[in-house]
């Protein structure tokens, strides 16, 4: 992420981030034309995400700088999904399209950022996803610098 102070207390920040690719596979028993078969199915899910939030942190030229933000989350899941049948012949292998959604969600978050020297910093916070009630809590540590 990267983000600019407006003021000693105001800053504006942009995030994003990339997901590897996750594979879930999963078989049903069903009846096919009356007749016994076997569904494998295997979904492909993966996310893309760019957040932009105000930021407002607490306290001047200290060391420790408790803070909060809020602002809008999109992103973008991607997943895809591929059926293969299996009964007394034929079998057949269907192929659903790729689908792409856009979710944009607000988001709050708390946390803290404390200097260990003039620039370079530890930062923690939790950052909570809303869509009907908190859909995603994500709580992350990291370090950072201030140019």
């Amino acid at each position: 992420g990267f983000g600019w102070y407006w003021t000693d207390h105001w800053k504006t920040e942009i995030e994003g981030g990339v997901s590897s690719t996750a594979d879930l596979r999963a078989y049903t028993e069903t009846f096919i034309d009356g007749r016994p078969g076997t569904l494998y199915s295997r979904h492909r899910f993966s996310t893309r995400r760019l957040a932009i939030g105000q930021q407002y942190q607490f306290y001047r030229n200290v060391w420790l700088h408790p803070f909060v933000a809020a602002g809008l989350d999109l992103t973008w899941e991607r997943q895809a999904r591929t059926d293969e049948i299996y009964w007394s012949l034929p079998s057949r292998v269907e192929t659903h399209p790729t689908r792409t959604t856009l979710l944009a969600r607000p988001f709050a978050t708390a946390g803290l950022k404390a200097y260990f020297s003039s620039q370079a910093f530890f930062r923690t916070d939790m950052k909570l996803t809303f869509e009907r009630g908190v859909d995603e809590v994500l709580l992350r540590i990291g370090v950072g610098v201030d140019f």
